[in-house]
């Protein structure tokens, strides 16, 4: 069994929202194969939080500002 629709339209938000993000210091957006990963993490049962961390966030970038907006953008999307 996978995700249900809502998670992956979530984590399909998620991608495109960080996609979007100009002035960002990301060396490139968000791969499908990471969010796939999350995905991934998600439906073997570890909080969400701690999964776009590590399959999202660190990926992405090393910056602590672009972390937080990161982290502040996945709080919008989350709740």
């Amino acid at each position: 069994s996978g995700l249900d629709t809502a998670r992956v339209a979530q984590l399909v938000r998620l991608g495109g929202h960080i996609r979007r993000l100009s002035g960002m210091d990301l060396e490139e957006g968000v791969s499908t194969r990471l969010l796939i990963y999350a995905a991934t993490l998600i439906k073997g049962g570890m909080p969400i939080a701690r999964a776009l961390e590590a399959a999202v966030i660190e990926p992405l970038t090393d910056d602590a500002d672009v972390q937080l907006a990161l982290r502040d953008l996945i709080a919008t999307i989350y709740g």
